[in-house]
């Protein structure tokens, strides 16, 4: 689904933890290189870049990124796997948790992928404003569904099959056809659900 929404976005950076997004063209392993990358993201009227943690602290890598994202703004900054980058149910990385409170004001959208909601830092998923949803089973996890967006998603979520999905528009309390990104509403593909 990222691959879907993430194309049609004219100023995105990934911190790609799983290295899936090869379709990007401006790919960095190192991180200076990716910071100054970032630093000068500001001349583009778009960009589209990615970092590929080759590190052995990743979390480390993730807050000099998130706080270069904070200071350039105006991005769609994405990021793969969020729990892998030091994150918990009530623990968000200083520098990601100014991103989650304040980057609104930075014109810094956000795209992120977990596995398991569960996991994911309390403040990020109560600021999150369009969820699409897969398969769940953990009871955690769909409990935290229920929460977000109610039991009715929560109990269609339960019953999907493999790659079945909804898009759950927080504010709306509705599912959607379309993924409103802030500065995009991409379109994407939404198959018939039995």
């Amino acid at each position: 689904m990222a691959k879907q929404i993430l194309p049609q976005c004219s100023r995105l950076f990934i911190h790609d933890t799983m290295g899936e997004h090869r379709w990007v063209p401006d790919t960095f392993e190192d991180l200076d290189k990716a910071v100054i990358y970032l630093m000068e993201s500001y001349q583009y009227e778009s960009f589209m870049g990615r970092y590929v943690s080759e590190s052995d602290d990743e979390e480390a890598d993730f807050a000099e990124i998130c706080a270069v994202v904070y200071d350039q703004g105006n991005m769609m900054f994405a990021i793969e796997e969020v729990v892998m980058l030091g994150c918990s149910p009530n623990y968000a990385p200083p520098k990601f948790k100014k991103i989650i409170r304040l980057g609104r004001h930075r014109n810094i959208d956000m795209l992120y992928t977990t596995q398991r909601l569960g996991e994911c830092p309390r403040m990020l998923t109560a600021a999150t404003d369009v969820f699409i949803l897969f398969a769940h089973s953990e009871p955690l996890d769909l409990d935290r569904i229920r929460e977000r967006c109610g039991a009715e998603v929560a109990r269609k979520v339960a019953g999907f099959q493999d790659h079945q999905f909804l898009i759950f528009d927080v504010a709306t309390k509705k599912e959607v056809a379309k993924v409103d990104c802030g500065s995009i509403i991409a379109s994407i593909a939404v198959p018939s659900q039995r």
